[in-house]
């Protein structure tokens, strides 16, 4: 088997060992608490912010600065009481401009400073014989962002001078920072998601060199997967969007409101339109429900988030199929998306994820308990002529909380013996 992507775990959380390779469809199955969910957010977490270091390097500068914009704004605070030029816009121009920082802004946000300076500078000559009032608090802040300790009287020309200098300084470390692409930035925005310094027990390669990993310098820019999304329950579709969320609910309800675009694969569009759906889901900013729409065959309109579970799971589906996120680089995390499913849409959705890996190349990570998600994916895989591009891995206790993953290849029957504990159960507690 060709290891186009591999994750290694060793001792984190419940995860004793792990080494699970992405070349297809990837499957995992075991009991609750094993683990499964652990590494479904880590591969969503390690390929998402491998794919948008611009973005780390971004809050990391913008982090960076910030005590010297809070320097900047208090420095224009004072300097109000001596001109009308400047004002409250002023502040907001200034957090507004420095709120996201990617290399189309840093040009601008350079030139704006160089203005403000000079506008400050020109406001203070003016009043060289006006001492201006700087209250204790003022002064302490200007102070800290220079790093002065002593009560010294602060020469506000200077500090100007000064903080604009090192604000400028940080900003043109940005385009460095996003050709060097040092590991220490990615190591960091990982640990903001799992605070746990057993993340060096972690690590992802491509074609077998390390992407991801204690020990790493510089990440590589990723081949093998450039985009990603994570599913862990189709009932997010259209939820408001609140800062306590999951990123990945956040991006997942962005990802389907892109419009759809010419070349999607009408074949399977076809497949959840007309076999399963009896419609098609859409997305529209004026519509009265939040947008996502379910458009039935007999014409009749209905608010996605107010329709079956199972018909949200094959629309999200069906928008990344129409807006081409679906595609030979991309990997789709599904957490046990039998769960909302009847039956035979667990069929279906199985059938839809080998025609998606078939034809498209999406590649999949799955984690289910349930035997007919297996099943289907082996047999409808096998039938299809792709079986050589999807592994089975099952979780194995080693310990009272601790699980090592056993590679099965297309082996299922050790899943299915694994699941017959329940009928154990069942006979233990009904008889």
């Amino acid at each position: 088997m060709e290891k186009f992507a591999e994750l290694s775990i060793q001792n984190f959380r419940a995860i004793k060992s792990a080494d699970i390779t992405l070349n297809g469809i990837t499957v995992v199955s075991g009991i609750n608490g094993c683990g499964k969910s652990t590494m479904s957010k880590l591969l969503y977490y390690i390929f998402r912010n491998a794919n948008s270091f611009e973005e780390i390097v971004g809050d990391y500068i913008k982090q960076s600065i910030e005590p010297y914009i809070t320097a900047m704004n208090t420095v224009l605070r004072i300097a109000m009481q001596y001109s009308t030029s400047l004002n409250y816009r002023r502040f907001m121009m200034l957090r507004e401009g420095f709120d996201k920082i990617s290399s189309d802004r840093i040009s601008k946000n350079v030139d704006y400073l160089h203005s403000l300076k000079a506008n400050i500078l020109e406001i203070l000559a003016g009043e060289k014989n006006i001492k201006p009032h700087i209250s204790e608090r003022e002064s302490f802040i200007l102070r800290s962002a220079l790093g002065i300790k002593v009560k010294d009287d602060v020469d506000l020309s200077m500090t100007v001078e000064t903080i604009v200098g090192k604000i400028i300084e940080k900003l043109e470390r940005y385009n460095q920072l996003v050709i060097e692409r040092p590991y220490h930035l990615f190591a960091s925005r990982m640990e903001d998601f799992f605070e746990s310094d057993a993340l060096k027990n972690v690590s992802l390669r491509e074609y077998e060199s390390l992407v991801y990993g204690h020990g790493l310098k510089n990440v590589p820019e990723l081949h093998y997967i450039k985009k990603v999304a994570y599913i862990d329950t189709p009932m997010v579709i259209g939820l408001p969007i609140s800062s306590q969320q999951p990123m990945y609910w956040k991006e997942i309800n962005e990802l389907a409101k892109n419009p759809p675009r010419k070349g999607y694969k009408l074949s399977i569009n076809k497949l959840i339109k007309q076999n399963i759906m009896n419609g098609d889901a859409s997305y529209d900013d004026d519509y009265f429900a939040g947008g996502f729409k379910y458009n039935r065959v007999d014409g009749k309109v209905f608010d996605l988030t107010e329709c079956a579970t199972g018909i949200k799971s094959f629309s999200i589906m069906q928008l990344l199929l129409k807006n081409l996120f679906l595609g030979a680089n991309t990997l789709m995390i599904l957490d046990e998306p039998e769960t909302h499913l009847h039956p035979q849409w667990i069929v279906e959705y199985a059938n839809l994820i080998v025609m998606l890996h078939k034809r498209l190349g999406v590649k999949f990570f799955i984690t289910s308990h349930s035997t007919d998600m297996v099943s289907a994916i082996r047999y409808i895989s096998e039938k299809e002529k792709c079986l050589n591009n999807v592994s089975f891995y099952l979780a194995e206790q080693v310990g009272t909380e601790s699980y090592s993953y056993k590679y099965l290849k297309d082996d299922i029957e050790p899943i299915f013996e694994s699941f017959n504990k329940s009928y154990d159960k069942l006979d233990e507690y009904a008889r």
